[in-house]
């Protein structure tokens, strides 16, 4: 998600910053991770079948197209707004 808010320009053209990209990923291999491990056994987490982990990559793309196309909506309307705030 923080790769579609943060420019209004295509996600996958604009690179983002190194430490930000990394980030991500750190965060997304950890939660994803966590459960594999001793410290997630510690916690009660367990791994997810894979037939989850589909569904929940499915909806992730669902959510990230809705994200990505209610964002171009939003710039083009605040686009239309700005133009004719300067012709008034």
């Amino acid at each position: 998600m923080i790769f579609i808010i943060r420019t209004s320009k295509v996600p996958w053209l604009s690179r983002p910053h190194p430490w930000l990209a990394a980030g991500a990923i750190t965060a997304a291999a950890l939660a994803f991770l966590l459960p594999m491990t001793p410290i997630g056994a510690l916690f009660g987490f367990t791994p997810l079948p894979l037939t989850w982990l589909c569904a929940i990559a499915g909806l992730v793309v669902a959510y990230l197209f809705c994200a990505e196309m209610t964002k171009r909506l939003f710039c083009y309307f605040e686009h239309r707004r700005v133009q004719r705030a300067h012709a008034a």
